[in-house]
Formats: C-alpha cells, sequence, structure tokens
C-alpha cells in the first residue's frame, strides 16, 4: 500500500474502516511495546496531515462501484505488490 499512496500526486480515497483500522494497529504495537506512545501520536499527526493535504480522502460508505474498484486493484497490484482484500476496498475509491 506504501508504495501505491507514494505515487507523485497521490490522492486516494479510504474508508472510514481505515481509521479503526489504524487505531487498532497501533493500539497492538503499542501493546506489544513495538512502539511507544510518542510514535503513536506522530503517526496519529502524520495521518492527520495526510488528511488536511487530500492526499487521503475519506469516501463515502462502501458501494458496488468500490468492489468493482477494488477487485481491479486486486488484479493489478495483488501478485506483485501483496495488496489485500480490505486495503483494496479501503483504497478503492469508486463511483
Amino acid at each position: 500500500m506504501d508504495r501505491i499512496l507514494e505515487q507523485p500526486g497521490s490522492r486516494s480515497p479510504i474508508s472510514n474502516l481505515s481509521i479503526l483500522e489504524l487505531e487498532s494497529v497501533l493500539a497492538i504495537k503499542m501493546r506489544t511495546g513495538e512502539i511507544n506512545p510518542e510514535s503513536v501520536e506522530t503517526a496519529r499527526r502524520r495521518f492527520r496531515a495526510d488528511l488536511a493535504q487530500q492526499r487521503l480522502l475519506v469516501a463515502p460508505s462502501v458501494n458496488e462501484g468500490r468492489f468493482r474498484t477494488a477487485r481491479r486493484l486486486l488484479v493489478r497490484y495483488g501478485a506483485a505488490e501483496g495488496l489485500r482484500t480490505l486495503d483494496a476496498l479501503q483504497i478503492g475509491g469508486g463511483p
């Protein structure tokens, strides 16, 4: 996902699920001692900056178009980049 989002001029729609997953991952990493509270706040700040700069756009609720777009992303990036189902759905955008 990082390589996809880091492409120049990238503006990727994400779902509200992305926000929940971010918090879940941060909690797991902090609980296991992989990161400290300051790192959690840094990650949250960077996420908010991506939203403010519109590199990430919170898309409307998932609809049929987003599932089709997510499938196309999986076909294109699934094997080569290791893109997974929920990641594809979250960045899938679509009509």
